[in-house]
């Protein structure tokens, strides 16, 4: 799920290997998908991307390489760290609050 926060426009957006772009069951997902997002009434769209059309910098390369060096238990924590740096903010974290979460689900920015 991926929310723009100026624009706040929703996607939903499912990563498959390129193999599967002919397989019946993709469009079962998409079907299912859309179904839900329809009957929650969701402002989302739904859009499936595939493996070989994510293309990283030479930099972003070498940061997941240097994480898959990692234990698996490791990666979350080095993840975290990764998100601050890029980020620009120390206090920005992967786990989000309650306001955050709606933020990120429905679009509604919390009250001031």
């Amino acid at each position: 799920m991926i929310r723009n926060y100026e624009t706040k426009k929703a996607t939903l957006v499912e990563i498959k290997p390129r193999a599967f772009e002919d397989e019946s069951s993709l469009a079962l997902h998409q079907m299912v998908a859309n179904n839900y997002i329809r009957t929650l009434k969701l402002d989302w769209q739904y859009k499936v991307i595939f493996d070989d059309e994510i293309i990283l910098s030479a930099g972003q390369l070498t940061h997941y390489h240097d994480c898959l060096q990692l234990a698996v238990k490791d990666r979350f924590k080095w993840y975290e760290e990764y998100y601050k740096r890029i980020t620009g903010n120390p206090h920005l974290t992967a786990h989000k609050s309650n306001a955050e979460m709606e933020f990120l689900m429905r679009g509604w920015l919390p009250e001031k």
